[in-house]
């Protein structure tokens, strides 16, 4: 009862006197409510305290805070660590490719009428991929694979929400594969696992 009316106080005082199995799923009812506020990091709190570290993580991958869940795997479940660096994996390929291919559609519409002026390059900013690129006189792809490409890029948009950002390298802040950061200027080479700059 108390928990339907949200008396938290009041469902978290009977839970403990009566049914201190119970004390978990008025936790849970609590974060629920707190996620659904953004209030996240009690939603955590809630969370963590009722012994559901896994809740945090499935709740901060619905609301794509990856690093506030791998943050939690890391602490609480660090069995999962290698699944959930695969699964980040596999939605950074996928948002990268989606860009990258939207990207191409907007250059091919660009050869098309000639001109560069309505490619957006907001996707690009903290990156050292140029705007301005000289545009061929002809796509060098097939319409058949333009048209492949286009269908994907429309049924991934439709289908499910993608992230609409390239990865950033926590270090650089910039996209991983600059190889110059766009704030400082300074010029990263990766040569066998070792950074170098210049």
């Amino acid at each position: 009862m108390y928990v339907h009316q949200q008396d938290w106080d009041a469902a978290q005082h009977v839970a403990e006197e009566h049914s201190p199995e119970s004390v978990p799923d008025v936790l849970i009812g609590q974060a629920r409510v707190a996620f659904q506020k953004k209030d996240y990091q009690k939603a955590e709190s809630y969370l963590l305290r009722a012994d559901r570290p896994d809740l945090v993580v499935s709740q901060y991958k619905d609301a794509e805070m990856w690093n506030d869940a791998l943050r939690i795997i890391k602490e609480y479940l660090p069995h999962k660590l290698d699944e959930f660096q695969r699964e980040m994996a596999a939605v950074g390929l996928e948002s990268m490719a989606f860009i990258f291919y939207n990207r191409f559609l907007d250059l091919s519409e660009a050869i098309e009428e000639g001109s560069l002026d309505m490619i957006d390059n907001s996707d690009f900013v903290d990156t050292d991929i140029p705007f301005e690129v000289p545009l061929p006189e002809q796509p060098f792809m097939t319409e058949d694979k333009r048209e492949e490409i286009k269908e994907w890029v429309l049924a991934l948009s439709m289908d499910r929400q993608v992230e609409q950002t390239l990865p950033l390298d926590d270090e650089r802040q910039t996209y991983v594969a600059s190889l110059t950061s766009p704030h400082t200027g300074v010029t990263f080479i990766t040569l066998h696992c070792k950074q170098v700059r210049y």
